[in-house]
């Protein structure tokens, strides 16, 4: 199973002309939060008094079950590091992961579980090694210069074809892992973990023109090959090795299809995939339709297989006519008539994203019709939000079931990842028949952590 939480208090303090003192404690949302508030006025303070000898700041890390602490460091080391500031090394052996709230009153409290941290990656998709007791994790490297000094965060070149990959996601070491060559194009997305047929792959798709890859000669010529030539993202997966041993390893299997989940639109992308009776199948839309498709392992062709109404109404889902819905995560097979999956909904392009998560369920049984949606549901992590609820950015890039406890990775500004503890029954009661009325648009977690609030 995965590791307990514990708590998180923050200090900070500086130089003996001027001595900023500032407790926070675990009733603050994050650590990284609470650090980012006291780099700033520590930045401001020495910016006052550039002749300060020492300027130091620290996050005690209290683990719950014994009286360790652990120095913690911030995530925004590199905008206050340029000011001056120095920041404490430390070793981020952890036992377990970070509870943002200890509230007696809340038995089951919604916990924060990791953070990337410093580390240079975005969008990670963190997932359980039961052999070895941690958690692994596969997102993508920051890669431009605009985007990492935004996120304040270090950055390095690496190459576009370069996966970051973690064996061990409470540290910040992410080492390079390097698609097959058969699909290396001029730009990636985001990859995922696919467990189907017994095998653990990765899942990806290509962005961008491919001027030396090979792919399409896996193709049949005609149509089909046409078909895929003219996809925007071309999808693929192939077999997950650690990056020590990528030497061998097989090609990757483009996915390739006659007809498109969108007859109009060339850019599907964002497959999640499941079985049934040993069959390999991948969900494609989720509306109007929500498109199943019958997938082979071995040659990645698929196929229209079910396509049951989102809803018996013409308003399918019932979210806002303004956004996008978007498939993230799953599906996770929370009992034997029901699979739960992680969705989005979308507004804007790269700078004016909003992305926030909403989940369904949908039966276990074909033709795996929709049972019910929740509405919006913020995590209250996205920095954009503080400025404007309509830049709000959560991508829930994977959900895994340990018990009753839904882990999600949730991919926050485009900027850094941060793993989700969340008990499944707080998704499920909030989870009706389509399509949702009005009143029900979005939902924002509390203060406490317990419950939800509308938004």
């Amino acid at each position: 199973m995965p590791p307990a939480t514990f708590s998180v208090t923050a200090e900070e303090t500086s130089g003996d002309d001027e001595v900023l003192t500032s407790r926070m404690t675990s009733s603050l949302w994050s650590s990284a939060d609470a650090t980012r508030a006291a780099a700033n006025r520590v930045a401001a303070a020495a910016s006052r008094n550039p002749v300060s000898a020492v300027t130091t700041i620290s996050i005690v890390v209290t683990i719950t079950v014994a009286a360790i602490q652990l120095p913690l460091q911030s995530r925004r080391h590199r905008s206050v590091k340029d000011r001056g500031i120095v920041f404490r090394e430390y070793s981020r052996e952890w036992a377990g992961g970070v509870q943002w709230h200890s509230n007696a009153s809340c038995a089951d409290p919604v916990e924060l579980v990791l953070d990337t941290g410093n580390a240079a990656v975005f969008n990670v998709a963190f997932t359980w090694d039961v052999s070895n007791s941690r958690w692994v994790g596969l997102g993508r490297f920051h890669q431009s210069t605009p985007n990492a000094p935004n996120c304040l965060v270090p950055w390095h070149f690496q190459a576009i074809n370069d996966l970051a990959y973690s064996d061990d996601g409470r540290g910040e070491s992410y080492r390079t892992l390097t698609v097959p060559k058969n699909v290396q194009c001029n730009n990636i997305g985001e990859p995922k973990w696919m467990r189907v047929g017994g095998k653990q792959l990765v899942y990806c798709y290509t962005n961008g023109a491919c001027p030396s890859a090979t792919f399409m000669n896996d193709v049949p010529s005609g149509k089909l090959r046409d078909t895929l030539l003219a996809s925007f993202y071309r999808n693929y997966f192939f077999d997950f090795t650690t990056p020590e041993h990528t030497a061998g390893r097989a090609p990757a299997h483009p996915i390739w299809y006659e007809e498109r989940p969108e007859p109009d639109q060339p850019t599907a992308k964002n497959f999640l995939f499941f079985e049934h009776g040993g069959q390999p199948y991948a969900i494609t839309l989720v509306e109007p339709t929500h498109s199943i498709y019958a997938l082979s392992l071995t040659t990645g062709f698929m196929y229209p297989a079910y396509s049951p109404n989102t809803s018996s109404s013409v308003l399918g889902l019932g979210f806002s006519s303004d956004i996008r819905t978007s498939l993230s995560a799953g599906p996770i097979k929370i009992d034997e008539h029901r699979f739960l999956v992680a969705g989005h909904v979308a507004k804007g392009g790269w700078a004016d994203a909003y992305r926030l998560t909403f989940f369904y369920v949908f039966s276990a049984k074909p033709p795996f019709a929709i049972k019910c949606v929740t509405p919006v549901m913020s995590f209250g992590l996205s920095e954009r939000a503080r400025a404007s609820k309509e830049y709000a950015l959560e991508y829930n890039t994977h959900i895994e079931l340990h018990g009753r406890h839904v882990y999600l990775s949730i991919g926050v500004d485009n900027c850094f990842t941060r793993l989700l503890k969340l008990p499944l029954g707080r998704i499920l009661r909030h989870c009706s028949a389509p399509p949702l009325k009005p009143n029900r648009a979005r939902l924002h977690l509390s203060k406490d952590r317990c419950g939800w609030e509308h938004w």
